[in-house]
């Protein structure tokens, strides 16, 4: 989608530095405060009376992914999941050909959420994790399984969420 077709759904649009301002949909605005404009293939909208991202696509009837510029095909090539000591899904990490990575979250009607807001970060493969005496930290979740592939339980976390958690300890 077009940032002008994003303006086009929007009410008092007016040119502002190297982007536009509009009354944000999501709340009463009189006084425009939701700020639009372009850059590296996306359309960034802020409203500054603290909308959320989310409600303001809701109320404009279009999705996240109506913010980026059309470009490769992406393809999910790895879903990583991250569970709590219990085995409850919390969040996946998607590994996405052209490479990139993207959080989500389950929305509890069978979809996703794709951002971690609210969500408790925990240890690649946490119950795995708990069950053994050792722990060999790896890169990323792709490492994890080529250094142990076929055994389980493996025995890997991944470096970024440890760094992470080992500052709060």
């Amino acid at each position: 989608m077009t940032v002008e077709s994003i303006l086009a759904k929007l009410s008092r649009v007016r040119r502002e530095g190297n982007g536009w301002k509009a009354l944000c949909p999501a709340h009463p605005d009189k006084n425009p405060s939701l700020s639009v404009r372009q850059a590296d293939g996306k359309v960034l909208i802020h409203c500054h009376a603290g909308c959320s991202t989310e409600a303001i696509l809701t109320v404009l009837r279009i999705e996240a992914r109506d913010l980026f510029e059309e470009g490769p095909e992406w393809r999910i090539v790895a879903e990583y999941d991250y569970r709590d000591e219990k085995g409850n899904l919390l969040f996946q990490v998607v590994r996405f050909d052209p490479k990139d990575f993207r959080q989500r979250r389950p929305d509890g009607n069978g979809g996703w959420t794709w951002n971690l807001n609210g969500v408790r970060r925990v240890l690649y493969r946490l119950p795995e994790v708990l069950a053994v005496k050792s722990v060999l930290i790896c890169e990323g979740e792709k490492d994890t399984h080529s250094k142990l592939p076929n055994r389980s339980p493996a025995k890997l976390t991944q470096s970024r969420c440890w760094n992470s958690l080992a500052r709060k300890t």
